[in-house]
């Protein structure tokens, strides 16, 4: 007996070496979701959740220490989550996190990345034709000595203030002086907001660069 011994505990050692390494299959989206909300609705309890869509595969990152052995792994299920607090929504990169138990995952929390307002429906901006309308008014009435022309411009991004939601976009402009030449002022910066009377008017916050 006393020569099988560490036979036997070679054997154990082998196989738990080899568990050890044993990647379990990922969380179940469904599942994933399920844990998510649970968790979301005890640490944020203020906030309803409006929708919970996927954003992606599942990934895992394992930790290791200096000689290489693995301490431990961990699972993400990333989502893209919409949440509603005191009637302003915001969209959230999140993910259900988990860590590995032998061969299992076990839920251990949420993770949160990036935040951005959702505008509501009277603050969703204009067509992108429109907002340019509204970029070669507002630069015609700011720099009168010269004609403006071909606006081009990013999707804009949405946030909320002190008086309600307003847009920031970038972009080029063609500026024409009153000998017809032409020249294109790169990165133009400005806000799209809304007037005492309720409409949408250009805030221009840098002419950009002109050559």
């Amino acid at each position: 007996m006393k020569t099988r011994k560490p036979y036997l505990i070679l054997i154990f050692l082998s196989l738990s070496v080899v568990f050890a390494d044993t990647i379990p299959d990922p969380v179940p989206t469904e599942q994933a979701e399920r844990d998510l909300r649970s968790t979301w609705s005890k640490k944020y309890p203020g906030e309803t959740i409006i929708s919970v869509t996927s954003a992606g595969d599942p990934g895992t990152l394992e930790k290791v220490d200096k000689k290489g052995k693995l301490i431990e792994r961990k699972l993400k299920v990333p989502f893209q989550v919409v949440a509603e607090k005191s009637g302003t929504k915001r969209e959230f990169e999140a993910g259900a996190n988990y860590i590995q138990k032998g061969n299992q995952w076990k839920f251990s929390e949420i993770g949160i990345g990036d935040v951005k307002a959702v505008a509501s429906e009277s603050e969703k901006s204009p067509k992108k034709p429109v907002v340019k309308e509204l970029v070669v008014k507002a630069f015609s009435e700011k720099y009168s000595d010269y004609t403006w022309s071909n606006v081009l411009i990013d999707d804009g991004t949405f946030n909320k203030g002190a008086n309600g939601g307003f847009y920031r976009y970038e972009g080029d402009i063609n500026r024409t002086d009153l000998e017809g030449q032409t020249i294109q002022c790169k990165d133009i910066d400005f806000m799209l907001v809304k007037d005492s009377s309720g409409n949408w008017v250009v805030d221009i916050t840098s002419q950009g660069k002109c050559y």
